[in-house]
Parts: C-alpha cells; sequence; structure tokens
C-alpha cells in the first residue's frame, strides 16, 4: 500500500474515535472496553509506566518518614519491604528462566505426531467466503 492511501484514513478515524466505516466507539465496543480505550492511544503507556514509578517514589519516601513500630532487626530498616519485594520478585523471574531452560524442548520435539503437522482435506474444512 502507498504511503498516504487508505492507512491514513483509519489513522484519523482511530484518533476522531470512528471506526473507517464511520461508526462510533460506542457502537464498536462494550462498555467495559470503553472504559480502557484510553491506555491504546498513543503515549499513554510511558505515561502509566512514569505515574508507576513516581508512586512507587512516593511511597518509598513515606516509608523513610513514617513512624512505625516494628518489631527490630532488618525490618526496622527504611525500604525494607520494597526491597525484599523486588529482590523477590526477580527471584521469582530468574527462577522462571531457569526452570525453562531445564525442561524447554526443541520446537519439533514431537515430530510427526505433533498436532500442528496434521494435513486436512481442503473438502472438510468448512471454510466460509466472507466477500473477500
Amino acid at each position: 500500500m502507498k504511503p498516504g492511501t487508505g492507512d491514513g484514513v483509519s489513522r484519523m478515524a482511530a484518533r476522531n474515535g470512528t471506526g473507517p466505516d464511520g461508526s462510533s466507539e460506542s457502537e464498536r465496543f462494550p462498555a467495559l472496553g470503553r472504559a480502557f480505550l484510553w491506555v491504546d492511544r498513543p503515549g499513554n503507556p510511558l505515561r502509566i509506566v512514569w505515574a508507576l514509578t513516581v508512586a512507587c517514589g512516593l511511597l518509598l519516601v513515606a516509608d523513610v518518614f513514617l513512624v512505625e513500630h516494628k518489631a527490630g532487626g532488618m525490618a526496622s530498616l527504611p525500604g525494607f519491604f520494597a526491597g525484599a519485594g523486588f529482590v523477590m520478585f526477580s527471584t521469582i523471574i530468574i527462577a522462571a528462566r531457569l526452570l525453562r531452560t531445564g525442561i524447554g524442548r526443541r520446537e519439533d520435539y514431537y515430530g510427526d505426531r505433533a498436532i500442528d503437522r496434521e494435513t486436512y482435506p481442503d473438502d472438510q474444512l468448512g471454510k466460509a467466503d466472507h466477500g473477500r
């Protein structure tokens, strides 16, 4: 497709909240889907990451200044639970990677017995012509 033909219309329609056929977002998506359409707009995923980063920073600062009555030991250190959570999450990710290398199989492990290796007769597939 040449630049400026067709794809610009769909981009403009997406920006205006309408589909290529002119239907509005309220017609194309259920209510819950419309509530989260803002996440898919350009730049919003990065804004979410920054908002979460700021929220985590504020919680860490609050942890330093709030007076808590802890049992003592390492739990009384500022930011201990944030650091412990990060270490545990990282440990789970590393363990999952190691587990994948230990139990992972090659792509052709099942060989000819793999379900995607079967051939289907064209007359039994029930293909429908959707006017394309």
